[in-house]
């Protein structure tokens, strides 16, 4: 068994695991959803009158503006990560994942991970 059978999945395949697709949707109708009330005052005051109070705009801008390096970190993570344990084939896959979708892909290759590191115990 070669050095990163285990990460490499059951099927022995350096591909990526793709998170559900509701994920997808609810992570951007989120940050769509968080866009338009931060950018738009009228939304903004209806939503915070008739939905639920919300912290200022400006707050939620903030909150907005932050999604941006935080995906971009967790894509470039999730890309060093897959190179570390032995998916070299599927690294842009798995950053472009983590970028797009956030936590749910990063866990998909967590458990890639923890499954490499004790195949590594094994050795």
């Amino acid at each position: 068994m070669s050095e990163n059978a285990n990460a490499l999945g059951a099927a022995g395949e350096d591909k990526l695991d793709w998170a559900h697709p509701i994920w997808f949707a609810l992570v951007w109708g989120g940050v769509i959803l968080l866009g338009i009330i931060a950018l738009s005052p009228d939304f903004y005051a209806y939503w915070s009158s008739t939905v639920m109070p919300l912290p200022s705009r400006s707050v939620m801008l903030v909150i907005l503006w932050a999604c941006l390096p935080i995906h971009l970190f967790e894509g470039w993570y999730c890309h060093r990560l897959a190179h570390r344990i032995g998916l070299p084939n599927s690294a842009k896959a798995w950053g472009w994942q983590a970028f797009w979708v956030g936590y749910p892909g990063t866990r998909l290759l967590l458990k890639r991970k923890r499954a490499w590191a004790e195949a590594q115990e094994g050795t």
